[in-house]
């Protein structure tokens, strides 16, 4: 507008400048709703008052060593719980395969009885008295195979077989699965930290190129809307590469949880 009553520039430049001015208050407002919300379920996520004011340290956290993807896959395979639940079901699962086997094994048992007239409990362990000396004894061995029952064992073994083969199919998936992720969000990590450097090179050319295109506006060389767009695009490299920094730090989250050390 002050350029626009020096008569250095259109009225359309003026018309623009309110248009941006409005474009820029509408997403501040709804970024100032972002936060406030975001607030409130980081508040409610720590079991505090929703509306209680919530102080963020704007430190930088870093990412730190990823570590090599052989190491990472050996610690997964090593703490993830899920996997280790699925090892001990497939144990479990082995266990009973064996036990569905035992009826098709002999029992061989064996047996020892004794046996006095007492008139008291507590005599039992006392010395016979006079015609009470009577007493029966007995000694013996049982051997049992069960031979045939309608084929209900041969049935409980092949369900058993057919459950433990599952289950070793489970683990095997899940070992697969576990080993995919982690090598996917290495990938991933990997990935992310490259492009931070280069969105870090972004930003400073960004950086450069609006402080040129406000020289240029201010001397009469360049136009509102070349100085808009230099503007732009710098706040759009800021916004680049916060989102980087964002997603690596939810990888490497992620990244360690599967791997187990959370």
């Amino acid at each position: 507008e002050s350029l626009f009553q020096l008569g250095s520039v259109a009225k359309v430049d003026v018309f623009q400048s309110r248009v941006n001015l409005g474009n820029d208050r509408i997403n501040y407002l709804t970024q100032e709703n972002v936060v406030r919300q975001s607030v409130i379920t980081l508040n409610i996520a720590m079991g505090r008052n929703p509306q209680e004011e919530l102080a963020i340290k704007s430190e930088e956290e870093s990412i730190g060593s990823i570590g090599d993807i052989n190491d990472l896959v050996d610690e997964a395979v090593k703490n993830n719980p899920e996997l280790k639940q699925q090892e001990q079901l497939y144990k479990s699962s082995k266990f009973q395969s064996k036990i569905a086997k035992s009826p098709f094994l002999p029992r061989l048992t064996g047996f020892f009885n004794y046996s006095r007239p007492l008139e008291d409990l507590g005599q039992l362990f006392e010395s016979p008295a006079d015609g009470m000396s009577e007493y029966n004894w007995s000694l013996g061995v049982s051997f049992r195979w069960n031979l045939f029952n309608g084929f209900s064992d041969m049935v409980g073994v092949q369900q058993a077989k057919i459950s433990e083969k599952i289950s070793f199919e489970e683990t095997r998936e899940r070992r697969r699965n576990l080993v995919g992720d982690v090598k996917s969000q290495h990938n991933d990590l990997m990935a992310l930290k490259e492009i931070i450097e280069i969105n870090k090179t972004n930003l400073e050319a960004s950086k450069e190129e609006y402080r040129l295109a406000q020289e240029r506006y201010r001397v009469g060389a360049g136009t509102a809307l070349e100085l808009r767009e230099a503007q732009v695009k710098l706040t759009n490299s800021e916004q680049v590469l916060v989102a980087a920094k964002y997603d690596a730090l939810i990888t490497s989250v992620r990244l360690k949880q599967t791997v187990g050390k959370l």
